[in-house]
C-alpha cells in the first residue's frame, strides 16, 4: 500500500473535521504539515479546524484559540496574499474583543480586495466598537500605532481619538493633534473635524481659527454633520468669514437633515427671524420640535415659553370676549 503524501493527509483531515472528529482531523492535517512545512494552505486548514472547535466550544477553547491564531499567522507568513487567513484571524480577534488587531487584519483584506464592500462595512463596525465600547487594550493601541506609522489613515484617526478621549487613562491633545493631522491630510473626514476642533480651541496645537475653518470645511464637504453645524455657526458669527445668513442656513440645513439637534435649533431661529431664509414660524416650530425630541434644552425651553405665550393669548382673548 502506497504511503500517504501531504495532500492525502489534508483530504482525510478535512473529511474527519467535516464528520465532527476534530482531534483525528487535526492529527492528519498536522501530518501533512510535517511532510511539507512550507504549505500555507495546510496551516490555514488546520487553523480553520481549530477555529471551528473554538466556535463550537469543544475542549479547551483558549488553547484552541491560540493554536488557530498561530496557524493563521503562519499561513500569512508563507502566503502574504491570503485574504482568507487574514479574515479568519481577524474574526478570532474580533470575537475576543481584540479590536485593534482585528482592525489591522481586515484592513489587509480590504487592501488585497478593494471592492469587498462587506469587509468595508465590517471595518466601520470595528471602529465603532473601539470607540464606543472602550474595550481596546494596550496591545490594541500598539497595534494601531504600527498601522498608523505605515500610513493607514483609519488607524491614524483612531489613534488620535485614543489620545483625544484619554482611552489609555490620560488625554494627550498634542499627540491627538499629530495623528488627526496625518489622517486629515489623507482625507479622513472624522480626523478633519477633530483637527478643526483642536485648532479652534488651541488644544495640543496653537489656536488658529482660520485653519479650524478650513478643516471644518473639508469635513463638511464630505458630509460630516458636526462640521456642517460649525460652519453654520461661523457664518452666523463672522469670526473668520463675513456674516452670511444664507450660507449659515445652507450648512445648518445639511446638518439638520442628518439629525443634528443643534443645527435644527439654530436653523429654526433663522426661520423665526427671517435671516438667510424666508420668515416661517411653522417651519421653525417643526425644527424646534425635532431638536427638543433629541433632548436639546434650548429648543425645549423655547417651545415651553411659546406654549405659555399662546396660553396667555387664549386667556386674554376669552376674557375680552366674555
Amino acid at each position: 500500500m502506497a504511503e500517504k503524501n501531504a495532500a492525502d493527509y489534508l483530504v482525510s483531515g478535512m473529511k474527519y473535521c467535516d464528520e465532527g472528529d476534530y482531534e483525528q482531523g487535526i492529527n492528519h492535517i498536522s501530518k501533512a504539515i510535517n511532510i511539507n512545512k512550507n504549505d500555507a494552505s495546510a496551516y490555514e486548514t488546520r487553523g480553520l479546524a481549530y477555529n471551528r472547535m473554538v466556535r463550537a466550544g469543544i475542549y479547551h477553547t483558549t488553547y484552541k484559540f491560540e493554536h488557530a491564531v498561530k496557524d493563521f499567522t503562519m499561513a500569512i507568513r508563507l502566503n502574504p496574499n491570503s485574504t482568507n487567513a487574514y479574515a479568519c484571524r481577524g474574526s478570532l480577534y474580533y470575537d475576543d474583543e481584540k479590536y485593534g488587531k482585528a482592525f489591522s487584519d481586515f484592513k489587509m483584506v480590504l487592501k488585497l480586495e478593494p471592492d469587498d464592500d462587506e469587509t468595508r462595512q465590517f471595518l466601520v463596525k470595528i471602529k465603532s466598537e473601539m470607540i464606543n465600547c472602550f474595550k481596546s487594550g494596550e496591545n490594541d493601541r500598539q497595534n494601531l500605532e504600527q498601522a498608523a506609522a505605515h500610513g493607514d489613515a483609519d488607524a491614524q484617526y483612531l489613534l488620535g481619538f485614543w489620545y483625544f478621549s484619554g482611552l489609555g487613562g490620560q488625554k494627550d491633545f498634542a499627540k491627538a493633534a499629530e495623528w488627526f493631522g496625518k489622517a486629515a491630510e489623507q482625507g479622513e473626514a472624522n480626523a478633519q473635524f477633530y483637527s478643526g476642533l483642536l485648532y479652534s480651541a488651541g488644544q495640543g496645537i496653537s489656536e488658529d481659527k482660520v485653519k479650524a475653518f478650513e478643516w471644518f470645511s473639508k469635513a463638511a464637504e464630505q458630509g460630516d454633520a458636526r462640521a456642517q453645524f460649525y460652519l453654520g455657526l461661523e457664518y452666523c458669527t463672522g469670526k473668520v468669514v463675513s456674516v452670511d445668513y444664507a450660507r449659515a442656513a445652507q450648512w445648518f440645513g445639511k446638518a439638520a437633515e442628518q439629525g443634528d439637534a443643534r443645527a435644527q435649533y439654530e436653523l429654526g431661529l433663522l426661520y423665526v427671524d427671517g435671516q438667510g431664509v424666508p420668515n416661517d414660524y411653522e417651519k421653525a416650530h417643526e425644527l424646534f420640535l425635532k431638536a427638543a425630541a433629541q433632548g436639546n434644552e434650548k429648543a425645549r425651553n423655547l417651545l415651553a415659553k411659546a406654549a405659555e405665550l399662546q396660553a396667555d393669548r387664549n386667556f386674554a382673548k376669552t376674557e375680552s370676549e366674555g
